[in-house]
């Protein structure tokens, strides 16, 4: 099954130059990023301050297209279309 949130979910960034540190801002990051997605889905965050959220941190425009290409994606594996 297809949760809403798998559809907006965000990956860590890799860097083999990262250290210990590096890597645990990264992890906060990514916490902080989906507890924002998730608060947006269930209507507890605007839009607009979920993408100034991202937009800190990552290519919103490209963000946006992957969570397009993901909902057409599930639209088509479970034949309709989603309304999210």
């Amino acid at each position: 099954m297809i949760s809403a949130e798998d559809l907006f979910t965000t990956f860590g960034a890799e860097n083999p130059d990262f250290n210990a540190a590096d890597q645990d801002a990264e992890c906060r990051l990514l916490f902080q990023r989906q507890a924002a997605i998730g608060a947006c889905l269930v209507g507890d965050l605007q839009p607009d301050d979920l993408l100034d959220l991202l937009a800190d941190q990552m290519d919103v425009v490209e963000y946006v297209q992957t969570v397009e290409a993901n909902v057409h994606w599930a639209s088509s594996q479970i034949g309709r279309s989603l309304i999210l």
